[in-house]
């Protein structure tokens, strides 16, 4: 999803690094979470891990709503404008052919 959601080459290449180096402290943290001496329930860990879990739930659940009222309001302004959906899709790739990123490009649609 995150390819899709970011554009400009710039910004989408800062994006994938960020979830990669995030995706790798994940590993190098969680491997700490479950220690020898807490066995065998492992609490601190589970515990730990079910926060995360929470967390990145409530986290999918905010940006899903904020992509939809972002698009939402970008399909208001394009009617307002007069634009065919046609006319948006060209629009669209244009733009994002001049790197602008999502923010820049108003005929960007985020998915969900």
């Amino acid at each position: 999803m995150l390819p899709s959601n970011v554009a400009g080459r710039t910004k989408k290449s800062v994006a994938s690094t960020m979830s990669f180096v995030g995706y790798c402290v994940g590993n190098i943290v969680g491997s700490q979470l479950y220690q020898a001496k807490d066995a065998p329930l492992y609490r601190p860990g589970l515990i730990a891990s079910a926060i995360c879990f929470g967390l990145t739930f409530v986290v999918i659940f905010i940006l899903r709503f904020y992509y939809i009222y972002v698009n939402a309001k970008r399909d208001r302004q394009a009617r307002e404008s007069g634009l065919t959906v046609e006319e948006m899709e060209r629009l669209g790739k244009i733009n994002g052919e001049n790197d602008l990123t999502d923010i820049q490009n108003p005929h960007f649609r985020y998915s969900y």
